[in-house]
């Protein structure tokens, strides 16, 4: 077994292994993981970094469509099928899962951000019940 996947066992049972103290009787990281609760092999900010994955070209190609889509002259719908080969419906359900990733935020925050904006604001529409005034006629 490798030590990555040790460390991963040993995270999720708390308690070390056979494996694990041979591997600390040759010389490996000393620690308990009943000591510190997180294992002996990782800390948890480097097995978040292992598991965290970068964006792809079509993700950076997104947001950089959201950035100028409306300089052009053919309507956004039309726009995504030539450039992106997707449905209207397949391209918001990316677009919309790249609002919640970090990496999206750090390689275009302001077009991130005023997107999540927008999404804010169309869903507060929808769940808030209209306002209906009474003009005080009649």
């Amino acid at each position: 077994m490798s030590v990555r996947v040790l460390s991963l066992l040993c995270r999720t049972v708390r308690e070390p292994l056979p494996e694990l103290e041979r591997f600390e009787a040759r010389g490996g990281p000393r620690g308990s993981v009943t000591e510190t609760g997180l294992g002996v092999l990782e800390s948890p900010r480097a097995v978040e970094d292992h598991l965290a994955v970068a964006l792809t070209q079509r993700d950076r190609d997104i947001l950089d469509f959201e950035r100028s889509w409306w300089t052009a002259t053919s309507p956004k719908d039309v726009q995504i099928r030539e450039r992106f080969e997707l449905s209207a419906t397949r391209y918001y359900q990316l677009l919309s899962e790249l609002l919640e990733d970090g990496e999206a935020m750090s390689y275009d925050p302001l077009v991130v951000r005023r997107l999540q904006r927008q999404r804010d604001r169309r869903r507060r529409a929808r769940l808030e019940p209209r306002v209906i005034e009474d003009d005080g006629g009649r």
